[in-house]
């Protein structure tokens, strides 16, 4: 049987440090962080590896995009596998949106009243999103299949994000925006 080695700190200990006084540790959260460090080492260093990279949560709103496109164009990944939200927000920015460091304590109908939306503590504004979907019908005609088809595949009217985009443009012609 190994012994556990306990982590020690002290005033110049850097973050490779400190993962492989976890590593030596070997157990829990620790130990998983100091075999994750490893493993992640080897991919990137063994270039004939293929290497998937899943996202899932709000990686995008909480400040990674430029992580997730630096390990894309440095191609230490070769395959992204991602929510749907990773890339809408994705899309925000790309827009001119912003995320905006918020609070878990708002008050949720107060943020909506003021059309702010909340991912936990990171605040958007509603219009970002309004802004996606006028981007998305704009395109529609571009890429092709004429007016009411994206790529003549998705028909506009089966489509609930575009039939939600139309409402919400209608609403705004109403109060003049």
């Amino acid at each position: 049987m190994k012994r556990v080695e306990h982590i020690r700190l002290n005033n110049c200990l850097t973050v490779g440090t400190l993962v492989s006084e976890m590593k030596a540790c070997g157990v829990l959260g620790a130990g998983n962080i100091g075999r994750a460090a490893e493993i992640v080492t080897e991919m990137f260093r063994e270039r004939d590896y293929t290497v998937f990279l899943t996202l899932a949560g709000p990686l995008v709103p909480g400040g990674l995009k430029h992580i997730i496109r630096d390990l894309i164009e440095q191609e230490y990944v070769n395959a992204v596998v991602t929510t749907g939200a990773n890339m809408v927000h994705d899309m925000v920015e790309a827009l001119g949106f912003r995320h905006w460091i918020g609070t878990f304590l708002a008050q949720d109908e107060e943020l909506k009243d003021k059309e702010i939306g909340r991912i936990g503590d990171i605040y958007i504004e509603q219009n970002a999103f309004k802004g996606v979907l006028r981007c998305i019908i704009g395109q529609s005609e571009f890429i092709g299949g004429g007016e009411g088809h994206i790529a003549g595949v998705v028909d506009i009217d089966d489509d609930v994000i575009l039939r939600v985009c139309r409402l919400n443009e209608a609403q705004a012609a109403e109060h003049g925006e």
